[in-house]
This record gives structure tokens, sequence and C-alpha cells, in this order.
């Protein structure tokens, strides 16, 4: 019994500490469309100037899954993004990130992509995706294909754009909004001592069980 619960002391140790240092980081971003079509009533004709709000967060600690030298993609399954534009809202996981390294074409950046299928969302649309791209032409911003720990729009002048597009058998609507602003959603802290607390009261517990059992 003693070693079962000194295990799920572990375990619940290892959680906390695990949530103090891996959470995905999120940022927060605003643009305003800057091209687009609609043929289609679910989503009324985008008008240059309209704004568009969100939110998305990545892992930069998953794991990468193709690297061709030029980009690479990660899974991300704690990425998820966000946005409200002409008053609807999206939600949903990110299917991948791909980085670039790539003075030739690309330059350097990330590209947040989400992508879903059978969705109703803005008139019942067959396929939704949208995209958060961030690119520059500073070719010493990346000098490796990793995902990284912190943005900063300064940082993306060539490019920086939400992208969404919607598709049925009744037509198609599509926007491009330039990123205006981008900033780092501060999360709320685990405090350094709580695992560190967690576990000590945890050793004693156990070790006070043990000494019980012991006695008798």
């Amino acid at each position: 019994m003693n070693l079962i619960r000194l295990m799920l002391c572990a375990f619940a140790f290892l959680a906390l500490t695990n949530l103090a240092v891996s959470a995905p980081v999120t940022y927060s971003f605003t643009a305003e469309i800057v091209s687009g079509s609609s043929s289609f009533v679910g989503l009324r004709t985008p008008a240059i100037g309209d704004e568009v709000f969100g939110q998305f967060a990545y892992d930069p600690e998953e794991k990468l899954t193709y690297d061709n030298g030029y980009y690479a993609d990660y899974d991300n399954p704690e990425a998820r993004t966000s946005a409200s534009f002409l008053g609807t809202s999206v939600s949903d996981r990110l299917t991948h990130i791909q980085v670039f390294d790539d003075p030739i074409y690309w330059g350097d950046g990330i590209i947040l992509n989400a992508h879903v299928t059978g969705t109703d969302l803005l008139g019942s649309y067959d396929v939704i995706s949208y995209q958060i791209v961030l690119l520059s032409s500073n070719l010493d911003l990346l000098d490796r294909l990793a995902l990284p720990k912190s943005l900063a729009l300064s940082d993306y002048e060539k490019d920086a754009y939400f992208w969404f597009f919607g598709e049925n058998d009744k037509g198609v609507d599509y926007f491009q909004a330039n990123i205006a602003s981008l900033s780092f959603v501060t999360p709320v802290p685990v405090p350094a001592a709580l695992p560190l607390l967690a576990g000590t009261i945890c050793f004693f517990g156990a070790a006070c069980g043990y000494r019980k059992k012991f006695s008798q």
C-alpha cells in the first residue's frame, strides 16, 4: 500500500513540475483585412480595413517530424488557434507548424496551419483552412529549423498575416489580414516553490504512513 501511495505522490509531483515548465506559449494578435472575396452568403464580402482578433498557442518543445533543409514540419498537438472576424468566431487545433530557413524563396519564419473538413462554421463549409504566417527577410533570424521560444512582430517585417479560406459547393470565401500587433499572453504563473512543496508533503505523508505501519 505504501508503495502505491509513494508512486501516486511521485506522479503528482511530476505532473505539477511538467505543468510549471512545459505549458504552451500563447500570443494574441490583431490584424487588418487587406484583400478578399465572398461568393457565398455564409460570410459577407470582407471590407478592406475590417479587423480580425485572435490568439494562438504552440509548444516549442514539440518534436520535429520532417526536415528537408529548407523547411521543417512539427507535430504540435498542444497548438491551438482562435479568431474573431466579421461577427464570427472560429477556433481549432493547429494541424501542423512549419519553420522556414530558406534564403532564396521564403526567407525565415514560421507558418501555423489549421485545416478542418466537414465543419459547420460560417455557413456549412466543407473545407475550412486558416494560417498565421510570420516570415522575415532577416536571414539571421533563424539559423536552424527549430520552433522559436518567443515571437516579436518586429522580427517578421517581410510578411505577417492571417489568412482564411472556406469552400463548399456554393462558393468560396477567403481573405488576408495583415497582422498589426502581436503580444505574448502572460500565463497564470505556478509559484516556483509549489512543486517542491508538493513533493515534500507527499514524501512526509508516505514516510508517516510507513512509520505508522512499522510501529503497529
